[in-house]
Order: C-alpha cells, then sequence, then structure tokens
C-alpha cells in the first residue's frame, strides 16, 4: 500500500541493489556489503547539500553528520540514515534562511523544505514535531501574507501526513478482531484496548 510505501522509503536503495545483485549471481557475502553501499552514498551527499546551504554553522552541522555512531549506522541495514540525513538537511535550509534575513524565500527553497521533512518522515514519523521549526521563520521571509501562509499550511499538511501514516494503519487494524498488533500473546491481546487504557 501508498502508506507502507512511505514507511519503508529508506530500504527502496538498498533493495534495488540486491535485486541487481540476485539477477547477476552475485554471491551472498559481496551482494550483503554491496546492499549497504547505497545508504553511506545518500547519507553523504545528502548531508554534503545541507552543509553547502549553510552560511556559518558548518563545522557544527559536520560534527554531528559525522559522529562515529551516525556513520555506523548510515552504513548499515537501517532507516536511521535517511532520516538523519533529511532532518538534517530541512533543518539547515531553515537555517540557510534565517542567516538571510534580507532575502525573501523562494518557493523553490520552501518546497525543498516541505518535501524533505515529509520524505524524512516516512520511516519514523514519530518525530514530526520537528517540522515546526518551519514556524520560526519571521513574516519579512515571504513575499506576502498569501505566500507565508501557503508555506505554513504546508508544514502543517506534512505533519498531518506523518501521523497518518502511523496512526491509520494501526486504527485500520485495531478495527479487527484482534484489536491489531502484536498476535504472540495470543487472541486476548488486543492492542487498541491496551492503548485506550493508557
Amino acid at each position: 500500500s501508498l502508506t507502507e510505501l512511505y514507511k519503508r522509503i529508506a530500504s527502496l536503495p538498498s533493495s534495488f541493489v540486491l535485486w541487481i545483485c540476485d539477477l547477476l549471481s552475485v554471491p551472498f557475502s559481496l551482494s550483503y556489503v554491496l546492499g549497504r553501499l547505497p545508504y553511506a552514498l545518500i547519507y553523504s551527499f545528502v548531508s554534503y547539500f545541507g552543509m553547502k546551504k549553510l552560511l556559518s554553522g558548518k563545522m557544527i552541522y559536520a560534527a554531528i553528520v559525522l559522529l562515529p555512531t551516525a556513520v555506523f549506522i548510515a552504513s548499515n541495514y537501517s532507516y536511521d540514515y535517511w532520516v538523519k540525513a533529511f532532518l538534517l538537511y530541512a533543518v539547515a535550509s531553515v537555517v540557510s534562511e534565517l542567516q538571510r534575513p534580507d532575502k525573501a524565500m523562494t518557493v523553490r527553497s520552501a518546497l525543498s523544505i516541505l518535501i524533505a521533512f515529509l520524505v524524512a518522515l516516512g520511516p519514523k514519523a514519530i518525530y514530526f514535531p520537528v517540522v515546526l521549526i518551519c514556524f520560526l521563520l519571521p513574516k519579512s521571509k515571504f513575499v506576502d501574507d498569501k505566500f507565508r501562509r501557503l508555506f505554513r499550511g504546508g508544514a502543517v499538511l506534512v505533519c498531518l501526513i506523518a501521523i497518518a501514516s502511523f496512526v491509520l494503519p494501526f486504527v485500520i487494524s485495531a478495527s479487527g478482531p484482534t484489536g491489531g498488533g502484536d498476535l504472540r500473546g495470543g487472541s486476548d491481546v488486543n492492542s487498541a484496548g491496551q492503548i485506550s487504557f493508557i
């Protein structure tokens, strides 16, 4: 489904490489290593373009991106590389706009910020409150009130899409006989009931 695709977007590059390796009958040990390569490349390129946007603070950005744990995670099978790279890019884009108070934000820049947040939140939608950083941009950054309202409405829409991506599947599965969720506890375990109790 579209929701599942949105949640698993971070796995697509590696899945494609592993599929190609399978078609070419590449040995498992080599395909395992090659499958991790897209993660490191995407993390590197997105981080580079995020750093390029900043006027100052590039060393702080680089220190965050190059933390040993972050680099380790970015070179292994995980969705964290995707979330971190695109969230850092989006936040760097917002900070870049704040660093240029005399220059009005363009439509292209606004779209790149919102799309980066939307793409980043696919695998880990619980980070949706980070999008609210968009509301830090002052009125002077917008050409007119209509553009400001559209941008802020877009930020709210990104939040709602992210929230819907993890709430809707739970609500839909919760309407089933077992209430969805983990079935290892047997048919008496009802995730919807547990959540409502909490």
